[in-house]
């Protein structure tokens, strides 16, 4: 993938959202699913949550796209254990958005939201390049820990950027801006790595969250967990799958990344 095709994701995704969010807002009201003002909240009426609907469908529709017109984009997505690599992946991906959403409507216990999330992490990671170690940078000197420890490792990790992404969804902004910030550096190092799809979906993800931060800014529309679990689960799941290079994961990057 190149940097204009990675440019046009992005563009098309954020104006994708920034056209959607008002249609789910409207659609969030009308379901009830909203944030009520309390002592711990910022705002002072009540903001509708499921901003993360417009998030995710712009940024599908963005790649969707994407595979469409370039075809080195659809090869690795179609080519040779393409499509049930990125059918398990995007299964695991919609698991976690649907958990969020139901959150969003009505709220769903902590340790189920951490169950769905373990088990989603589990099959990102049996599906992805399976890595035995880990190395500071790619190329680097690597750490052998074997076929068991470090895809355990990785699921764990893909769990806890998810709900650390989602703790910081407590301010206008703050979820979405560090979230765009952290897709788009590791966008970077996984495009400087010669990996297609990872970046693709990175590129719209970050496209996404711009165009969903006028909204946000204006506390009119919050991401909600749809949008928050999925925006750290993409993330740690792209900082797994994109960041093996020669069977050792590249643990530096991903720290920069999302430590940004």
């Amino acid at each position: 993938m190149t940097v204009g095709l990675g440019a046009l994701i992005a563009v098309a995704a954020a104006l994708a959202t920034f056209v959607a969010a008002p249609v789910v807002r409207a659609w969030a009201l009308k379901l009830g699913a909203v944030d009520l003002p309390e002592a711990r909240r910022l705002h002072a009426e009540p903001v509708a949550r499921l901003g993360g609907v417009a998030v995710v469908l712009a940024a599908a529709v963005a790649v969707g796209a994407a595979v469409l017109v370039n075809p080195r984009l659809a090869q690795a997505v179609a080519g040779p254990g393409g499509l049930a690599r990125w059918g398990v992946i995007g299964a695991a991906v919609l698991v976690v958005f649907l958990v969020g959403a139901a959150d969003d409507v009505k709220s769903v216990r902590p340790r189920t939201k951490l169950l769905f999330e373990l088990a989603a992490a589990l099959a990102v990671v049996a599906v992805a390049p399976l890595p035995t170690a880990l190395t500071l940078v790619p190329g680097g000197p690597s750490l052998e820990l074997g076929p068991v420890v470090v895809p355990i490792l990785a699921a764990l990790w893909i769990a806890t950027v998810t709900n650390a992404l989602n703790m910081t969804d407590v301010a206008d902004g703050v979820a979405s801006g560090l979230a765009a910030i952290a897709a788009l550096a590791l966008a970077a190092v996984t495009l400087a790595l010669g990996k297609v799809v990872a970046p693709a979906v990175l590129m719209a993800l970050a496209g996404a969250l711009v165009g969903f931060l006028p909204h946000n800014f204006r506390r009119r529309l919050f991401l909600g967990d749809s949008g928050s679990l999925v925006t750290g689960f993409l993330l740690g799941s792209a900082s797994v799958v994109g960041l093996v290079d020669g069977g050792a994961l590249a643990v530096l990057p991903a720290a920069l990344a999302l430590g940004a």
